[in-house]
């Protein structure tokens, strides 16, 4: 297995350059990759997001991902809040597409609906997700960063923004926060 696995995306450049954008919610392709869903399973600290996140807003969030016997998974999410923790959960399914996932957030007012990619991983120490809603006039657009450690690489982080500022330009928008206190 690769060290670091680097996507191509078929789609000619995704340039993401603020959180919401008009058009719609553009389609991935990471060609005849393939992802080993068992891998990617436990839990992921959050280290970055879009600053503008309607979904995270608090600090030290977490993602535990749970592997279902039908091959979908569960996610939870938590985050602290100043009014104590928050949590999240949904339900990823997959697609023909590799690194394509239908997400299913349930929430206390609606279930929402989204594409859910994994833009990167290598499995072992990080993973790089994107996701996008359809909303009216355009779309949202969130991209996370998630280390396997509370205790990360800075110069890991270095190298997944580098790639990122390199490959789809949407850097400028992230918020990078420390695991101290966790």
């Amino acid at each position: 297995m690769l060290k670091y696995i680097y996507l191509s995306l078929t789609l000619l450049v995704l340039k993401v350059t603020c959180l919401f954008r008009e058009g719609a919610c553009p389609e991935l392709n990471h060609g005849n990759l393939t992802l080993d869903l068992k891998s990617i399973m436990g839990r992921w600290y959050e280290v970055a997001r879009h600053k503008n996140s309607t979904m995270e807003r608090g600090m030290c969030v977490y993602n535990d991902l749970m592997m279902n016997d039908d091959g979908t998974f569960n996610f939870t999410i938590t985050q602290r809040l100043p009014t104590g923790l928050d949590e999240f959960s949904g339900m990823l399914s997959p697609t023909s597409y590799p690194f394509r996932f239908n997400a299913l957030l349930h929430s206390d007012l609606a279930n929402i609906q989204f594409p859910y990619y994994i833009l990167s991983t290598d499995y072992t120490n990080y993973l790089v997700d994107y996701t996008c809603m359809n909303v009216e006039g355009g779309r949202d657009e969130y991209l996370h960063i998630w280390f396997r450690n509370q205790d990360y690489s800075k110069r890991m982080l270095r190298h997944i923004l580098d790639y990122l500022r390199e490959n789809f330009m949407f850097t400028e928008d992230l918020l990078e926060f420390t695991r101290i206190n966790c």
